[in-house]
């Protein structure tokens, strides 16, 4: 948006100024450019940070996450495991020596 705003500018100056106001109003739109630029880069290397700090947090807490599903799953298993091992158990006669 500022790009456009400055474009404008400078074309309505470079319509009804001097060849040196062109060339200064041309030199102000370039330089213009690199600072967004700039800024557009300092922008990207903060995200870039962010991003990796995110996933140096993120990730330890996902692995640990994982690690408690598979041990929750480990145990509901075993719980179905024996309960139906009692109900095999209770459907046969009981065996006297």
């Amino acid at each position: 948006m500022k790009r456009a705003l400055l474009t404008s500018i400078a074309a309505f100056l470079l319509s009804s100024c001097s060849p040196s106001d062109q060339e200064r109003a041309n030199e102000k739109a370039r330089e213009a450019g690199r600072e967004m630029k700039r800024e557009a880069e300092h922008a990207s290397d903060q995200l870039k940070h962010g991003v990796e700090e995110l996933d140096r947090k993120a990730g330890a807490k996902l692995d640990q996450a994982g690690r408690e599903i598979k041990e929750e799953s480990r145990r509901a298993a075993e719980k179905v495991k024996e309960r139906a091992d009692h109900i095999q158990g209770s459907d046969q006669p009981e065996r006297k020596p």
